[in-house]
Protein backbone atom coordinates (compact mmCIF):
# COMPACT_ATOMS: atom_id res chain seq x y z
CA UNK A 1 0.00 0.00 0.00
CA UNK A 2 0.98 3.62 -0.53
CA UNK A 3 2.02 5.62 2.55
CA UNK A 4 -0.29 8.63 2.23
CA UNK A 5 0.95 10.14 5.51
CA UNK A 6 4.05 11.44 3.74
CA UNK A 7 1.99 13.73 1.51
CA UNK A 8 1.29 17.33 2.62
CA UNK A 9 -2.34 17.79 1.59
CA UNK A 10 -2.08 21.58 1.70
CA UNK A 11 0.90 21.57 -0.64
CA UNK A 12 -0.89 19.15 -2.98
CA UNK A 13 -3.92 21.49 -3.09
CA UNK A 14 -1.70 24.54 -3.62
CA UNK A 15 0.19 22.89 -6.45
CA UNK A 16 -3.03 21.79 -8.16
CA UNK A 17 -4.40 25.34 -7.88
CA UNK A 18 -1.21 26.79 -9.34
CA UNK A 19 -1.26 24.31 -12.23
CA UNK A 20 -4.87 25.21 -13.01
CA UNK A 21 -4.10 28.93 -12.89
CA UNK A 22 -1.14 28.38 -15.19
CA UNK A 23 -3.34 26.37 -17.57
CA UNK A 24 -5.86 29.20 -17.94
CA UNK A 25 -3.34 32.07 -17.77
CA UNK A 26 -3.37 32.94 -21.47
CA UNK A 27 -6.97 32.12 -22.38
CA UNK A 28 -8.92 34.37 -24.70
CA UNK A 29 -12.44 35.47 -23.81
CA UNK A 30 -13.74 32.85 -26.23
CA UNK A 31 -11.86 30.09 -24.41
CA UNK A 32 -13.19 31.20 -21.03
CA UNK A 33 -16.74 30.65 -22.30
CA UNK A 34 -15.93 27.28 -23.87
CA UNK A 35 -17.94 24.31 -22.60
CA UNK A 36 -16.12 21.72 -20.46
CA UNK A 37 -17.07 18.31 -21.93
CA UNK A 38 -16.76 16.42 -18.63
CA UNK A 39 -18.95 19.08 -16.95
CA UNK A 40 -21.27 19.99 -19.82
CA UNK A 41 -23.35 22.33 -17.67
CA UNK A 42 -20.29 24.53 -17.07
CA UNK A 43 -17.93 26.62 -19.13
CA UNK A 44 -14.23 26.99 -18.30
CA UNK A 45 -15.04 30.21 -16.45
CA UNK A 46 -17.84 28.57 -14.46
CA UNK A 47 -15.58 25.67 -13.51
CA UNK A 48 -13.11 28.20 -12.08
CA UNK A 49 -16.05 29.90 -10.33
CA UNK A 50 -16.81 26.62 -8.59
CA UNK A 51 -13.18 26.11 -7.54
CA UNK A 52 -12.85 29.65 -6.21
CA UNK A 53 -16.25 29.29 -4.56
CA UNK A 54 -15.21 26.14 -2.71
CA UNK A 55 -12.22 27.98 -1.24
CA UNK A 56 -14.35 31.00 -0.31
CA UNK A 57 -17.05 28.85 1.30
CA UNK A 58 -14.42 26.85 3.16
CA UNK A 59 -12.74 29.81 4.81
CA UNK A 60 -16.12 31.41 5.63
CA UNK A 61 -17.65 28.24 7.08
CA UNK A 62 -20.41 28.01 4.47
CA UNK A 63 -20.51 24.22 4.41
CA UNK A 64 -24.24 23.47 4.57
CA UNK A 65 -24.99 21.11 1.68
CA UNK A 66 -21.28 20.71 0.97
CA UNK A 67 -20.54 19.02 -2.38
CA UNK A 68 -24.22 18.98 -3.37
CA UNK A 69 -25.47 20.42 -6.66
CA UNK A 70 -27.32 23.32 -4.95
CA UNK A 71 -24.13 24.23 -3.04
CA UNK A 72 -22.00 24.33 -6.17
CA UNK A 73 -24.73 26.06 -8.19
CA UNK A 74 -24.69 29.00 -5.77
CA UNK A 75 -20.91 29.29 -6.17
CA UNK A 76 -21.26 29.56 -9.94
CA UNK A 77 -24.30 31.87 -9.84
CA UNK A 78 -22.56 34.20 -7.36
CA UNK A 79 -19.79 34.78 -9.93
CA UNK A 80 -21.99 35.10 -13.01
CA UNK A 81 -20.73 37.95 -15.16
CA UNK A 82 -17.35 38.10 -13.43
CA UNK A 83 -14.45 37.75 -15.86
CA UNK A 84 -12.28 34.66 -15.68
CA UNK A 85 -9.08 36.50 -14.65
CA UNK A 86 -10.96 38.17 -11.78
CA UNK A 87 -12.18 34.77 -10.56
CA UNK A 88 -8.57 33.56 -10.70
CA UNK A 89 -7.50 36.57 -8.63
CA UNK A 90 -10.12 35.71 -6.01
CA UNK A 91 -8.86 32.12 -5.80
CA UNK A 92 -5.26 33.33 -5.56
CA UNK A 93 -6.30 35.38 -2.53
CA UNK A 94 -8.40 32.75 -0.73
CA UNK A 95 -6.41 29.68 -1.70
CA UNK A 96 -3.47 30.12 0.70
CA UNK A 97 -5.86 30.13 3.67
CA UNK A 98 -7.16 26.75 2.49
CA UNK A 99 -3.59 25.51 1.96
CA UNK A 100 -2.78 26.13 5.62
CA UNK A 101 -5.96 24.45 6.82
CA UNK A 102 -5.41 21.44 4.57
CA UNK A 103 -1.85 21.03 5.79
CA UNK A 104 -3.20 21.07 9.34
CA UNK A 105 -6.08 18.65 8.80
CA UNK A 106 -4.33 16.36 6.32
CA UNK A 107 -6.36 13.61 4.70
CA UNK A 108 -9.52 14.84 6.42
CA UNK A 109 -9.66 17.22 3.44
CA UNK A 110 -8.79 14.60 0.83
CA UNK A 111 -12.19 15.07 -0.83
CA UNK A 112 -11.34 18.73 -1.47
CA UNK A 113 -8.21 17.71 -3.36
CA UNK A 114 -10.10 14.93 -5.16
CA UNK A 115 -12.59 17.52 -6.45
CA UNK A 116 -9.86 20.02 -7.36
CA UNK A 117 -7.68 17.59 -9.27
CA UNK A 118 -10.77 16.19 -11.01
CA UNK A 119 -11.55 19.65 -12.36
CA UNK A 120 -7.90 20.23 -13.19
CA UNK A 121 -8.08 17.38 -15.67
CA UNK A 122 -11.56 18.38 -16.84
CA UNK A 123 -10.04 21.72 -17.82
CA UNK A 124 -6.92 20.17 -19.31
CA UNK A 125 -9.09 17.99 -21.55
CA UNK A 126 -11.33 20.89 -22.57
CA UNK A 127 -8.31 23.03 -23.46
CA UNK A 128 -6.21 20.20 -24.94
CA UNK A 129 -3.44 20.75 -22.38
CA UNK A 130 -2.78 17.33 -20.80
CA UNK A 131 -0.24 16.85 -18.04
CA UNK A 132 0.40 16.30 -14.30
CA UNK A 133 -1.19 12.86 -14.27
CA UNK A 134 1.01 11.56 -11.44
CA UNK A 135 0.94 14.58 -9.12
CA UNK A 136 0.71 14.42 -5.34
CA UNK A 137 -2.85 15.72 -5.72
CA UNK A 138 -3.67 12.55 -7.64
CA UNK A 139 -2.29 10.51 -4.73
CA UNK A 140 -4.43 12.47 -2.27
CA UNK A 141 -7.40 11.76 -4.55
CA UNK A 142 -6.46 8.09 -4.37
CA UNK A 143 -6.48 8.30 -0.57
CA UNK A 144 -10.05 9.61 -0.72
CA UNK A 145 -11.06 6.83 -3.12
CA UNK A 146 -9.44 4.24 -0.85
CA UNK A 147 -11.54 5.56 2.03
CA UNK A 148 -14.90 5.26 0.32
CA UNK A 149 -14.90 2.91 -2.69
CA UNK A 150 -13.95 -0.45 -1.07
CA UNK A 151 -16.56 0.05 1.68
CA UNK A 152 -19.24 0.93 -0.87
CA UNK A 153 -18.29 -2.09 -2.97
CA UNK A 154 -18.45 -4.39 0.06
CA UNK A 155 -21.96 -3.12 0.76
CA UNK A 156 -23.08 -4.55 -2.59
CA UNK A 157 -21.21 -7.82 -2.09
CA UNK A 158 -17.97 -6.99 -3.94
CA UNK A 159 -14.48 -7.42 -2.54
CA UNK A 160 -12.81 -4.79 -4.70
CA UNK A 161 -9.06 -4.73 -5.22
CA UNK A 162 -7.23 -2.25 -7.45
CA UNK A 163 -3.64 -2.67 -8.61
CA UNK A 164 -1.68 0.26 -10.05
CA UNK A 165 1.90 0.40 -11.35
CA UNK A 166 4.53 1.02 -8.70
CA UNK A 167 6.32 4.29 -9.61
CA UNK A 168 9.48 2.85 -8.05
CA UNK A 169 9.35 -0.13 -10.38
CA UNK A 170 8.74 -3.78 -9.62
CA UNK A 171 5.30 -5.29 -9.17
CA UNK A 172 2.02 -3.37 -8.93
CA UNK A 173 0.85 -1.63 -5.76
CA UNK A 174 -2.38 -2.44 -3.95
CA UNK A 175 -4.15 0.88 -4.33
CA UNK A 176 -7.20 0.05 -2.20
CA UNK A 177 -7.31 -1.72 1.16
CA UNK A 178 -9.02 -5.05 1.69
CA UNK A 179 -12.35 -4.90 3.49
CA UNK A 180 -13.07 -7.41 6.24
CA UNK A 181 -16.67 -8.56 6.11
CA UNK A 182 -18.80 -11.13 7.83
CA UNK A 183 -20.38 -12.06 4.53
CA UNK A 184 -18.81 -13.66 1.51
CA UNK A 185 -17.68 -11.05 -1.00
CA UNK A 186 -17.25 -11.71 -4.71
CA UNK A 187 -13.64 -10.81 -5.52
CA UNK A 188 -13.16 -8.25 -8.26
CA UNK A 189 -9.78 -6.89 -9.32
CA UNK A 190 -9.02 -3.89 -11.51
CA UNK A 191 -5.57 -3.23 -12.96
CA UNK A 192 -5.35 0.44 -13.79
CA UNK A 193 -3.12 3.48 -13.96
CA UNK A 194 -3.54 6.02 -11.18
CA UNK A 195 -4.92 8.53 -13.68
CA UNK A 196 -7.59 6.20 -15.06
CA UNK A 197 -8.61 5.06 -11.58
CA UNK A 198 -9.14 8.63 -10.38
CA UNK A 199 -10.98 9.63 -13.55
CA UNK A 200 -13.23 6.57 -13.37
CA UNK A 201 -13.93 7.19 -9.68
CA UNK A 202 -15.02 10.74 -10.49
CA UNK A 203 -17.45 9.45 -13.17
CA UNK A 204 -15.27 10.82 -15.97
CA UNK A 205 -15.40 7.59 -17.96
CA UNK A 206 -18.33 6.32 -20.02
CA UNK A 207 -19.80 2.91 -19.27
CA UNK A 208 -18.11 1.58 -22.39
CA UNK A 209 -14.73 2.90 -21.26
CA UNK A 210 -15.14 1.42 -17.78
CA UNK A 211 -16.10 -1.99 -19.13
CA UNK A 212 -13.03 -1.94 -21.38
CA UNK A 213 -10.70 -1.50 -18.40
CA UNK A 214 -8.69 -4.48 -17.14
CA UNK A 215 -11.21 -6.17 -14.82
CA UNK A 216 -11.02 -9.73 -13.54
CA UNK A 217 -14.80 -10.08 -13.83
CA UNK A 218 -17.98 -8.19 -14.71
CA UNK A 219 -17.70 -4.63 -13.24
CA UNK A 220 -21.44 -3.91 -13.44
CA UNK A 221 -21.91 -3.58 -9.63
CA UNK A 222 -19.19 -0.91 -9.50
CA UNK A 223 -21.00 1.32 -12.01
CA UNK A 224 -23.74 2.10 -9.50
CA UNK A 225 -21.17 3.23 -6.90
CA UNK A 226 -19.76 6.13 -8.93
CA UNK A 227 -20.81 9.58 -7.69
CA UNK A 228 -22.25 11.18 -10.84
CA UNK A 229 -23.97 10.23 -14.07
CA UNK A 230 -21.50 8.76 -16.54
CA UNK A 231 -20.76 10.54 -19.84
CA UNK A 232 -23.10 9.40 -22.58
CA UNK A 233 -20.22 9.14 -25.05
CA UNK A 234 -16.52 8.35 -24.86
CA UNK A 235 -14.16 11.22 -24.05
CA UNK A 236 -10.67 9.84 -24.80
CA UNK A 237 -7.99 11.42 -22.65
Amino acid sequence: MIDFTKIDVGVAYRDARNRIIETVATLTREHWEQQVPHCPAWTVRETLAHLAGVADDGINGNMEGVASEPWTAVQVAKRAGIAGPDIVAEWQFSGPFVDARASELGLTLAQLVFDTVTHEHDLRFALDMPGARDSDAMLVALAFIARVLPTSAAAVGIGLQVLIPNPAGGGPLHALPSIASGKSLRPLTLRSTLFDLVRMSASRRSEEQIREMDWSDDPTPVLSLLPFSLPEYTLPE
